[in-house]
Formats: structure tokens, sequence, C-alpha cells
């Protein structure tokens, strides 16, 4: 059982009724102490209160009592900084594995100015202050190049960028700086991954370092994980080993890997270009049969119209489609997971290849 320290104090002792309007008052004269807890006791609420004026409102009491003090605040990273740094470091940051990624702009993460210098290190140190479980601090302007892998500079901590990342209950070793992964799909993994039956035939398109793929190999299914980044694969070979799962792993481009496979669930996490491969998708899955298709948009509806007519263009009837927001990717476009559930087709003969016309 924690302890629990008291304090005594002057304080104000007003009818329950009375407690927010009396709360707001003493808050907006200073007079209120935020150091320890009001409490309340036989329909009376009693405030803490630094000394007390000699006006009251009528039927308020002063009086002096025992509180329970406050625990003190944690501090946060931009706490530890002061003002003209703070206004540069965002509240929001990634952590993978013992690593917190944060992004900065780029003309201060390239420059070799010795305050620019100190100042990196001032919010390195401030990161590893206020967050005892981070070992890495690695500072970044955003992802880019064809495998979307961060540029990644160290600002703090142990000078490495390879790490074990841990989210419902697997492992994934990978590298920051090589390859791509974002914390923030935890849930979207799992989600996905709870769909899948035992007797799925699953393919992962763009599996990385093989998130969607061991919690899919998790549950039963045969899996056939495609990544085009030979740095990625072979962390996904790692990974396998890792949680022991089978996934069978192929290392190449993903239209013309998965042109050998049939697949019961299609997983296309590429947003920003996904909608290039997506007949690719649909002419090897087995119906009835489920895409997941990730796209960045701003139209939902839009996106999900071009879907379901481009499935109905190839033949394909019964097409089910449920949009899910992923993410924010800027003020007007959103990171999108569209679950199509595709039935049956119209005619057996064979589906006709249609060029996805860009959203």
């Amino acid at each position: 059982m924690p302890i629990h320290h008291r304090m005594e104090s002057s304080c104000v002792v007003v009818p329950l009724q009375e407690g927010e309007r009396a709360r707001v008052y003493l808050l907006k004269r200073g007079l209120l102490r935020l150091d320890l807890k009001p409490f309340t006791q036989e329909g009376v609420l009693v405030l803490p209160t630094k000394h007390v004026e000699s006006s009251l409102p009528s039927g308020w009491v002063v009086d002096r009592a025992s509180f329970p003090q406050r625990p003190p605040k944690t501090l946060g990273h931009r706490d530890l900084l002061p003002s003209p740094v703070r206004s540069l470091v965002p509240r929001a940051f990634d952590v993978v594995g013992d690593i917190a990624i944060l992004r900065l702009p780029l003309p201060l993460l390239n420059s070799r100015d010795p305050g620019a210098i100190r100042t990196l290190g001032k919010v390195g140190q401030a990161f590893l202050s206020a967050h005892p479980s981070i070992k890495v601090v690695a500072a970044t302007p955003g992802v880019g190049g064809e495998y979307r892998v961060r540029e990644i500079r160290l600002i703090g901590g142990e000078a490495r960028t390879e790490t074990v990342h841990q989210e419902y209950g697997m492992r994934l070793k990978l590298d920051v700086a090589r390859v791509y992964f974002s914390p923030r799909l935890a849930q979207e993994h799992q989600r996905v991954a709870s769909q899948v039956r035992a007797n799925e035939t699953v393919i992962d398109m763009f599996a990385g370092v093989g998130p969607f793929s061991i919690l899919a190999a998790k549950r039963g299914a045969e899996v056939y994980a495609i990544e085009k980044n030979s740095v990625a694969a072979q962390y996904l070979r790692e990974n396998v080993g890792l949680n022991r799962v089978h996934v069978t792993v192929i290392e190449g481009d993903a239209r013309e890997q998965i042109r050998k496979l049939k697949g019961n669930r299609i997983i296309m996490n590429l947003p920003h270009h996904a909608q290039d491969y997506f007949y690719d998708a649909l002419s090897s899955l087995k119906l009835p049969g489920v895409i997941h298709y990730y796209r960045i948009c701003g139209d939902v509806p839009k996106e999900r119209e071009l879907i379901k007519r481009e499935c109905e263009r190839m033949g394909l009837l019964g097409v089910q489609v449920t949009p899910r927001v992923v993410g924010t990717f800027s003020p007007t476009k959103r990171r999108m997971s569209f679950d199509c559930l595709v039935k049956e087709e119209k005619e057996r003969k064979g589906r006709k290849k249609i060029k996805r016309s860009s959203a």
C-alpha cells in the first residue's frame, strides 16, 4: 500500500452542491492549493487554500484541516527544455523497442552549427531523463525513398539503431534506419490477425519485418510474406525464427511473386502505391476472400466506390467494402484501411484485366 502524506492547511468548507462554483472561484483568485487534494465529508466539500479572503460568498466557512498531498507531477521531455527549444520539439513521438523517434525540422538536423548541435544534445538528454525505459533517442525529418525508411540522426543515448520491439506477444527485431516500421499500426496488426482462421492461406504483399505475417501465422494460417527490401526480408526471416512460427518468406517484387500464389486473405499495406497492385491482388484472391487494402486518401466515399467499381468491371460480384480510419496523414488526408470482401464471380471464364484508375 502506498503511503499518503498529509499536510495541514487553511481551507474553505462549502456545501457539495456549491463545490464546482467554489473551486472555480478560488482558482481564479489564486487561492486554491493544487498540491493538496480536496475531500468530502458529511455533505460538504473541503477545499485547501493558500490564505483566506476576508469576504466569501454566504454559506462558505473558513477553517483549517489536514489534507492528503498530491503526488508530484511527472515531468515530460518538453518540461525539461528551455522555452526556445521546447517550441521545436513535438509532444508526440514513436517508440520502437527502446528507441524514441521524434520528428524535428530538417534544417536543424542538418546543421553543423555548434549552437544547433548543443540544442539537439539538450533534446536527447531531456528524453533520456523523462523516459527511463528509452535507451536511444533518434531524430528524423520523416520517411522517404522506395522503401519508406527514415533518415535518422542519433541525438542521445546509445549509438545504435537496431532494437527488438514487442507488441501483442510478438517480438520484432529491426533497424529503424534501414527498414520501415510503424508502432502506431499495432492495433491494426492485431485487428487483421483476429480475423484470420486456421485453414486460411494469407498473402502479405508488402510484409516488411513481418508484423502482419507473424500474427497471422500465430493463428494457424499458411502465410506467404513478400518483401522487396533485402534488409527487411532478412529481419523478417529472423523474426519468423524469433517467434517460432512458420512463414514462407519470398524476397522480390510483389507483382511478380503474387502471380505464383493464391490466397483467401491478401494484405496490401503500401498506402501510397497499393492502387497500382490492386488488380494483381484480385487476380490471386480465392473466392470468397478478403483483401485488406490500405490507402492515403481524402475522399473516402469516392475511394470506396472506385474499389467496388473495379471489382465489378473484373466480373466480381457480392463485393462489400468496409472503410476504417487507421491514422491521420495530413489536415486533409487520412490513412485508411478498406476491408474488401469478395464473395463470388459473375462468370467462371476468367477475370478481365482492368487498369486501375488513379484516385
